[in-house]
């Protein structure tokens, strides 16, 4: 009996032993950055032989959980740049920091963003980075926020939606909302004279789409002299103009919710040096909270036309926007615990991470702007409403001189509304709340004069933003004409002009509501 308890028991620890073998597993983490120390985010960081990897975040981190100990080959690959290979032995957490290089393709290519005269990326001397079309498809961005976190450097904050969003260059303090020293660009033309204009960032008037063939973006450096606001940095979008033939056509719905988008790009040359391109998308659907209506709903559509001559080329070209974008803003939320330990949760008939205060049952409202009684529907969301014409040329002069120059004009206006909870409690609480500041009288009902009764007895006190852009049109021209005097040395003589309306009216409205989901508040 004691000799089978004591094999037992031996049994018993042979198999710890070996359960703790199988199950050992470890964490291999790191930082990807390029050779001159910028972090990469969006890189794809893969075992070989396995399903098991990550991807770098907006800081170039990654984290590879669970990895079994052993040895393994780790790659990691990006777009533009040379894969990394290497191997590992993982037996224990694991650091390892990643260097990749940009391929020799990429550093050919030629810079035109920020620069005097266009040169390749490896001869510039400032920090430059591009995104192809090949990257932007593969990151498949939903707003300019989104694709310019794959820009190394680019810090892009976009919690609140489409456009809107707050931008900023690694080492260059946030002051303020938007794109304050940031210049943001489409084919070297500044989008808005300045990029922290309340309600009219220069990104709510910029929509990615397949017309865009790259993106340059340069930080510090040269930006400061070549264009204006813009010292930390230039973000340009450079349409694609048709010299070669293609085009695509691409169709977007959602899995989980409720959106469709179709886009479509198109260009070919049509005779001696004559060529154009045309693209744009349309879209509508409700975006990935349920706010019980369409929302997203719009879209845009751009094309160029150019002649090539035997000395430079002529482009001129044009864009209508006229999108709708939900907004999201501060919502309700549980929140329980302490200061240091604090926990997150849903709401009675609210779930925090599908629900908004948007509502079928709340969609005009009441205010006086300029003096008049409006009323504005909060349907409309961000609608940035644009038309653009403009041209461009450049011409060698003979005797090593250059001229060349862009212009265009804008009309833009639009509307920006959103809701936002200010308070939440109890009705009893929110009804004392609002009556004081408001100084109402009355019963409080539903719209159709009901008793205002929730199940949930919460009730929340709603803001609107209800912004009116009646005006953000401005125009831009930019001229240059250089000589080369040697290779080393250049002469360079420009005027940068620009014209910025700025008339927007911010009208506040309020509303008590329940505490509801699916757009039924």
């Amino acid at each position: 009996m004691k000799k089978t308890l004591i094999f037992k028991k031996l049994f018993l620890v042979i198999i710890m032993l070996s359960s703790t073998t199988f199950f050992a597993q470890s964490i291999i983490s790191g930082t990807v950055q390029d050779n001159n120390g910028n972090l990469i985010p969006g890189v794809n960081i893969l075992l070989e032989g396995t399903t098991t990897g990550a991807n770098t975040d907006l800081d170039g981190n990654y984290e590879i959980s669970n990895v079994a100990n052993g040895t393994y080959r780790i790659t990691a690959s990006y777009v533009g740049y040379d894969n990394f290979t290497s191997e590992i032995n993982v037996n224990g957490d694991l650091t390892l920091n990643i260097n990749i290089k940009e391929n020799a393709q990429s550093l050919d290519e030629i810079i035109v963003t920020g620069v005097v005269n266009p040169k390749s990326k490896i001869e510039s001397s400032v920090s430059v980075s591009t995104v192809g079309v090949q990257q932007i498809e593969q990151a498949s961005p939903r707003s300019a926020g989104e694709l310019f976190r794959s820009i190394p450097g680019i810090r892009a904050e976009s919690s609140g939606g489409e456009g809107n969003a707050n931008f900023n260059v690694r080492g260059v303090p946030v002051s303020s909302g938007g794109s304050r020293y940031l210049q943001l660009q489409e084919d070297g033309l500044p989008i808005m004279l300045f990029g922290d204009t309340s309600f009219g960032n220069a990104d709510n008037f910029l929509r990615i789409d397949s017309n865009i063939g790259r993106v340059e973006a340069i930080r510090g450096g040269s930006a400061s002299t070549q264009t204006s606001n813009g010292p930390a940095g230039i973000i340009n979008m450079i349409s694609k103009t048709g010299k070669t033939e293609g085009g695509t056509i691409g169709a977007t719905y959602g899995l989980d919710f409720q959106t469709s988008r179709l886009d479509f790009e198109y260009g070919t040359p049509l005779g001696e040096g004559l060529y154009y391109h045309i693209g744009g998308f349309m879209r509508v659907g409700e975006g990935p909270r349920k706010i019980g209506y369409q929302g997203n709903k719009g879209g845009q559509i751009k094309a160029n036309i150019t002649k090539e001559f035997k000395n430079g080329y002529v482009r001129t070209y044009f864009k209508y926007l006229n999108d709708k974008s939900v907004m999201y803003m501060p919502m309700p939320v549980s929140l329980t615990g302490t200061n240091s330990n604090p926990t997150y949760g849903n709401l009675p008939g609210f779930d925090i991470t599908s629900d908004t205060p948007h509502s079928t049952n709340i969609q005009n409202t009441y205010s006086v702007y300029d003096g008049n009684a409006t009323q504005n529907d909060m349907r409309s969301g961000n609608n940035p409403v644009s038309s653009s014409v403009g041209a461009e040329f450049s011409f060698d002069l003979g005797d090593d001189w250059k001229v060349n120059g862009k212009a265009r004009y804008s009309n833009n206006s639009g509307q920006w509304n959103a809701p936002f909870t200010a308070n939440v409690g109890t009705v009893a609480d929110i009804e004392t709340l609002v009556r004081d500041a408001s100084g109402a009288t009355g019963t409080l009902t539903y719209k159709d004069g009901t008793p205002f009764n929730p199940a949930n007895g919460l009730a929340q006190d709603l803001r609107y933003f209800d912004v009116t852009i009646e005006d953000l049109s401005n125009f831009f021209s930019d001229v240059k004409i250089t000589k080369a005097i040697n290779d080393n040395i250049g002469l360079t003589v420009g005027m940068f002009s620009a014209t910025q309306n700025t008339k927007i009216g911010w009208q506040w409205s309020s509303a008590i509501s329940e505490v509801a989901g699916d757009g039924q508040a």
